[in-house]
């Protein structure tokens, strides 16, 4: 396991900037210890989000552990690899949009303006849902009813509530993450299986754990496949959430999964 301090930043979501700083890093051949100091995280969290700057069909195919090789390679031929398209290549698939430093900018203008939320849909090429979710993470929305009234709501009926529901879920839910078949678990002596079971308020945060578990299993050097799946859930909604799952195969180095459709 990543043994590394955590950073004073810990916890908190990986912005616009954070983002642009980390590529610039990478491309200037910053070692990752320092790159996760200057932005103030774990060395582990930092390795995490490299699995976003990596196109999803190439990351099925290596190990986690090359991604960081991959990436460096990629960004030094001088090509112009498009680090933010894949940004939000990666967002798309976990029913997410990925907002610009610009785009936040705009999001913040348009607050102070009161700029009509069926506008924004149009100038941001997102959702209303994610449109609003977003002001909520950004500070300025207490909730989802802070959005409607201040910027109103293109639905009505059915896909407004929905819009609420999904909204003010995704404020409150938690992230577990399942792993079975991983060395260095605990056996349940029930089940005859080695299952962790952990709760993270964050899907990055999970994935973190996820990637330290599949490394601790590639270095005591099993070949046993191990099972995982992270799930988004909110108390009292047993099936609700968005989700993902997967197995990793040593023989191969591929963890890549398959994702829930999203509920609303």
């Amino acid at each position: 396991m990543d043994s590394a301090r955590s950073g004073g930043r810990a916890g908190e979501r990986w912005t616009p900037g954070d983002y642009e700083t980390l590529v610039e890093g990478l491309r200037d051949g910053l070692v990752l210890e320092d790159l996760a100091e200057k932005l103030g995280r774990s060395a582990s969290a930092t390795r995490t989000q490299l699995r976003r700057l990596v196109p999803r069909d190439v990351d099925a195919e290596i190990k986690p552990r090359d991604r960081e090789a991959w990436l460096r390679e990629r960004l030094a031929a001088g090509d112009g690899y498009d680090w933010l398209a894949v940004l939000r290549e990666h967002s798309r698939a976990e029913g997410q949009h990925f907002f610009t430093g610009e785009d936040e900018r705009l999001l913040l203008r348009a607050w102070d303006e009161r700029t009509p939320l069926r506008e924004l849909v149009g100038q941001l090429s997102a959702s209303e849902t994610h449109i609003a979710r977003h002001l909520i993470v950004l500070g300025l929305a207490h909730g989802v009813a802070d959005v409607v009234e201040r910027l109103g709501a293109t639905e009505e009926g059915t896909l407004d509530v929905r819009m609420r529901l999904a909204v003010d879920r995704a404020a409150s839910s938690v992230w577990v993450l399942v792993v079975d078949g991983a060395a260095g678990v605990g056996r349940n002596r029930e089940l005859n299986l080695r299952r962790h079971v952990s709760v993270h308020a964050t899907q990055d945060a999970a994935l973190a754990e996820l990637d330290g578990q599949i490394a601790e299993h590639d270095h005591r050097g099993s070949a046993e496949q191990v099972y995982w799946s992270i799930v988004e859930r909110t108390a009292g909604e047993s099936t609700i959430g968005t989700g993902s799952h997967g197995v990793y195969d040593p023989t191969s180095g591929d963890s890549g999964g398959e994702a829930d459709e999203p509920p609303f």
